[in-house]
């Protein structure tokens, strides 16, 4: 399985936010249950709330350097607790790199502190044709479904996180992390 994970990752480009979250295989805990202690918080200790975006456009070498975290292929799992969620973050893209670079370097760090399991997937299409970005998300969902992750955010390459309490994480049904943006002075 290890195998066919990096044949994908070469394939895919395998790096580093969110429209849509869907859920699949998702075991809600109720107040009656008791939690494993080893599990990761849901609100992390970590996080800081409102944040101030880095647009500053970096390399890939610098972000490899800097997020020594990360795994092969764009995965990380935290090591101090159980994760809750396995998240696969689908983001179609083309001729974009500074935009994804932008994001990969202000996203990884949210994640990282929500303490989420993780794989990136850089949904490139290769051909000139119109951008297909529907197309991408069901190529890019259908392959990360065979390594069961338990939640999937469609993102897309120009949204980037301000504020790492919104959760990348599952709920009951789908829902929109970024139904405010800037661009329309957050209405």
């Amino acid at each position: 399985m290890h195998a066919e994970r990096d044949t994908w990752t070469l394939f895919v480009t395998v790096v580093g936010l969110s429209l849509l979250v869907f859920c699949t295989n998702l075991t809600l805990l109720t107040y009656d249950q008791k939690e494993d202690i080893n599990i990761c918080p849901k609100y992390s200790k970590n996080l800081v709330g409102s944040i101030t975006p880095n647009l500053t456009d970096t390399s890939y070498k610098d972000l490899e350097s800097r997020f020594t975290w990360l795994r092969t292929g764009g995965h990380y799992t935290p090591t101090g607790c159980k994760p809750r969620e396995r998240v696969a973050i689908l983001i179609p893209f083309r001729n974009r790199g500074n935009h994804l670079r932008i994001l990969l370097n202000n996203l990884h760090p949210i994640l990282y502190r929500q303490q989420l399991g993780y794989t990136i997937y850089v949904l490139k299409q290769a051909n000139e044709k119109p951008f297909n970005r529907g197309k991408l998300f069901n190529i890019g969902y259908k392959e990360a479904k065979k390594f069961n992750h338990t939640c999937f955010v469609f993102h897309d390459v120009d949204l980037i996180p301000e504020n790492d309490k919104i959760l990348y994480g599952c709920v009951r049904s789908p829902m929109h992390l970024s139904r405010a943006v800037d661009a329309f002075n957050y209405k």
